[in-house]
């Protein structure tokens, strides 16, 4: 640069000294300017496409709030056939008001966990005697049929004296753990 100014008049020197920096400063802003604009239109497209994207995941919110309100009453009715953990006490509670309906003595209730059925469905076998009119305890057998959760009688024997009744039966309760997955 002192080469250059050396061949410059004094007034073209201070001129060239003044607008130096000037002509710095204007290269650095061009430059910084370019970066700048550059990453506003990085930032405009990056938020064009969240846009996008939350348009897309506001529709499938809606539909699956939609599908949601179906899907729990359908959820609560399968519970209450195949309930998700052991359904001893609703069992044994089915089974004392049924007994009380009919009129008949519901008495040495056992209840026992089993592993798992052919398909590897869990349930449990509960085990009781009854005692009355016979025709009652076949309206009480017939009225296990419709327990929720699914019951099924497992044995049934009946033993008659003296005009008295006395059944020992055994019904198997079916229930099952919920998914933890959705399946794909």
């Amino acid at each position: 640069m002192e080469d250059i100014s050396k061949g410059l008049s004094e007034s073209n020197r201070q001129t060239l000294k003044a607008f130096a920096p000037l002509l710095a400063i204007t290269l650095l802003i061009l430059f910084v300017g370019r970066f700048a604009i550059n990453q506003i239109i990085s930032i405009r497209d990056q938020i064009n496409n969240t846009k996008k994207t939350q348009s897309i995941l506001i529709s499938k919110l809606k539909t699956l709030e939609s599908v949601s309100e179906s899907a729990t009453v359908g959820a609560n009715i399968a519970l209450s056939a195949l309930p998700s953990s052991n359904p001893s006490l609703q069992v044994v509670t089915q089974l004392k008001i049924l007994a009380s309906q009919n009129q008949l003595v519901l008495n040495n209730i056992k209840s026992s966990l089993g592993s798992s059925d052919t398909a590897g469905t869990p349930f449990l076998n509960t085990t009781f005697n009854l005692s009355g009119p016979k025709e009652q305890i076949t309206m009480f057998i017939k009225g296990v049929e419709s327990f929720a959760p699914i019951t099924f009688v497992e044995k049934f024997s009946l033993a008659e004296s003296a005009g008295a009744s006395t059944a020992t039966v055994t019904v198997r309760t079916y229930f099952v753990s919920l998914p933890t997955k959705i399946p794909t």
